[in-house]
C-alpha cells in the first residue's frame, strides 16, 4: 500500500513540476496559450487534447488535471516512467557522441556518418535549414531547437486524437 502512496506522491509532484516549467504567469495553472508556447507549438494543434485535460472547462490545466489525465491516456495508476532528458540534455548527447572532430559542432559530413547514409538532397536541405547562423555547423542551440521542435511534434501527433495513436497532424516548427 505504501508503495501505491509513494506513486501517486510522485505522479502528483511530476504533474506539478510540468505544470510549474509552463506557467508563465504563476498562478499555478497553464492555460492553452502557455502549453503552446511551452512546447513551441501552434495553439489550434492542441485544442482538442487540452479540453481533454482541462476537467472543469475553466480553460486552465492544474497539477490535478493533468495527473488525472495522464493516467486515463495510460490507463493505470502506478509510477510514472522516469523523465526524458531535456531537449538542451538529448542535444548536447546528440554533439557529444557525433562531433568527431572536435570542433563543437556538426558538420553534414558528420551527420551522415553518424547516420550511416550518404548525403542526399534531402538531408542537405534540412540541415541548411536547421544551420540557422550559416556557418556549416549545428552547435548546441541549433540542436537544440531542432529537438524541441521534434518533441512538439510528437507530442502534437501524440494527442491529436486522444488515443496515443499517431496523428496525420504537423506543428510548424
Amino acid at each position: 500500500m505504501s508503495s501505491l502512496l509513494g506513486a501517486q506522491e510522485h505522479g502528483h509532484r511530476r504533474a506539478s513540476d510540468v505544470i510549474d516549467a509552463a506557467d508563465t504567469n504563476g498562478d499555478g495553472t497553464v492555460s492553452l496559450d502557455e502549453l503552446a508556447a511551452s512546447l513551441r507549438a501552434d495553439p489550434a494543434s492542441l485544442t482538442d487534447a487540452f479540453a481533454r485535460v482541462d476537467g472543469d472547462d475553466d480553460g486552465q490545466i492544474t497539477a490535478d488535471e493533468l495527473e488525472a489525465g495522464l493516467q486515463a491516456a495510460h490507463g493505470h495508476r502506478g509510477p510514472p516512467p522516469p523523465p526524458p532528458l531535456s531537449a538542451s540534455d538529448l542535444a548536447s548527447s546528440i554533439l557529444a557522441s557525433s562531433d568527431t572532430d572536435g570542433g563543437g559542432s556538426l558538420s553534414l559530413s558528420e551527420i551522415t556518418a553518424s547516420l550511416g547514409q550518404d548525403d542526399s538532397k534531402g538531408l542537405s536541405d534540412v540541415f541548411a535549414g536547421l544551420d540557422t547562423n550559416g556557418d556549416g555547423g549545428l552547435g548546441v542551440e541549433e540542436l537544440t531547437t531542432a529537438v524541441e521542435a521534434s518533441f512538439a511534434r510528437q507530442m502534437a501527433a501524440y494527442t491529436a486524437n486522444g488515443t496515443g495513436e499517431r496523428s496525420s497532424i504537423r506543428v510548424a516548427a
